[in-house]
């Protein structure tokens, strides 16, 4: 096995936008090797220097197949993210979990945030992606919204148990960085005020539809936290779908995404411009993750991201009231 990144980053690379894997483990739609393989190959020529994944996505298949583009372009370099908190357990009569992924490896995840599944997820992680270490391991899926009752419970159990066993990875070189990668800001809070992290992957929070992380990420920013900011067109609504937060989009949702969508227009550029842009003018926000599931997605993206957006558009969008108040603008 080699190590999760080697040589020096590519000249080309594109500067805070990170890879998400999940589309490429067959999120909602079916994808072959060949297809993943090729997508991240080119995500590498185009200068992406960091991919993140999880042993949920495709149960395992995601991190499988980061394995087979690193054996087929070894060339390619990226920084990866991974992620603890679930292992990838055998069904029962050979029959799994039902799952957002199409065709997923037969197993079914199960949340395990004891210190000894920490250890093992992780090392199962490392046996999938045939490296050594990786640069960034994230604790997933904390919070109310996934927990419910079990909340608190698993909220102790993340800081007693959780979180320590990774330190020690960390502490012994195993991973460069430690966090969470999480849907909520108010875990990430609970968690930053009683322990040190370097990371939070918070999705769907801060977007051009909803600012409610803003005051967590002003406090990152004071703790010295980095914010990795996903989900950045909410489950796909602020790129032309009707779902927000991996459900069908309420009403109210968008007719707001449709006003955005009216005002970038009239200032002649794209929603998804904008929606890319925004999240990277608070200062905490290091990285974007966006999940691209094919080459054109990726070309798409990066042409986004180097659209000129002018001063005038967000002014427009403070005087209707569509941008929480406080919140810096590219």
């Amino acid at each position: 096995m080699d190590h999760g990144r080697t040589g020096t980053d590519s000249p080309k690379s594109v500067a805070k936008l990170t890879l998400g894997a999940a589309p490429l483990a067959g999120l909602y739609r079916a994808m072959s090797d060949e297809a993943a393989v090729a997508t991240l190959h080119h995500a590498a020529t185009r200068g992406i220097d960091a991919v993140d994944v999880s042993p949920l996505y495709g149960h395992g298949r995601g991190e499988v197949r980061l394995a087979q583009h690193r054996l087929a372009f070894p060339g390619d370099r990226f920084r990866l993210t991974t992620k603890v908190g679930r292992r990838l357990a055998a069904p029962i009569n050979g029959i799994g979990a039902d799952s957002e992924f199409v065709d997923p490896l037969p197993f079914t995840p199960v949340f395990d945030y004891s210190a000894d599944g920490i250890r093992r997820s992780f090392d199962e992680s490392l046996a999938r992606l045939q490296v050594e270490r990786v640069d960034t391991l994230l604790l997933h899926d904390i919070g109310q919204l996934t927990h419910g009752d079990d909340h608190a419970l698993i909220l102790r159990q993340a800081l007693a148990e959780a979180l320590p066993a990774m330190a020690a990875l960390k502490a012994a070189g195993r991973v460069g960085a430690i966090g969470l990668g999480v849907n909520e800001w108010e875990v990430a809070d609970a968690v930053l005020a009683e322990t040190s992290i370097d990371v939070v992957l918070l999705a769907g929070r801060y977007t051009l539809l909803e600012q409610g992380g803003l005051g967590f990420l002003d406090r990152a920013l004071a703790a010295g936290v980095e914010v990795h900011a996903a989900g950045v067109f909410n489950s796909g609504l602020l790129a032309g779908g009707e779902t927000f937060d991996y459900r069908a989009a309420p009403a109210a949702m968008i007719a707001r995404r449709d006003r955005l969508q009216s005002i970038c227009a009239a200032h002649g550029v794209g929603l998804a411009a904008a929606a890319l842009q925004f999240p990277l003018a608070h200062p905490a926000v290091t990285r974007l993750v966006v999940g691209l599931a094919s080459i054109d997605e990726i070309d798409q993206c990066l042409a986004s991201l180097a659209t000129p957006l002018p001063p005038e558009l967000w002014h427009a969008l403070r005087a209707e009231a569509l941008l929480a108040a406080g919140v810096p603008t590219p």
